[in-house]
């Protein structure tokens, strides 16, 4: 069931580019496993919170924080102009590609029914 869901969203944002949603390069299933690729990314938002706080810092300095947030909320709108919802929003989601965000785990995006 969750490998179907998985095959659906990865269906439905398979084609999407955006530079600040991690990019889906190709997926396949093989011997009952499904394979993904995907852009490679340096870390997430939650890692870069313990190297800040492993550094003495209270968290992610706030001008680099404020540029995830915003660069997060571009891909998201982009997601949400093409009514598609990530649904799983959160810190190990969010990816960190050259010091910028990417938001990424589409395995519970949705597609919205027309109003």
């Amino acid at each position: 069931d969750s490998a179907r869901r998985e095959l659906r969203s990865l269906e439905l944002i398979k084609n999407l580019r955006h530079p600040y949603l991690l990019a889906t390069e190709d997926f396949w299933v093989g011997a009952n496993k499904l394979y993904v690729v995907t852009e490679l990314a340096d870390g997430t938002l939650r890692g870069r919170l313990k190297e800040a706080q492993a550094a003495g810092q209270p968290g992610i300095p706030l001008d680099e924080l404020l540029v995830y947030t915003r660069e997060a909320a571009e891909g998201l709108d982009f997601l949400h102009a093409r009514q598609i919802t990530h649904r799983d929003v959160k810190p190990d989601n969010i990816l960190v590609v050259n010091r910028h965000a990417k938001v990424a785990d589409f395995g519970l995006v949705r597609r919205h029914e027309a109003a």
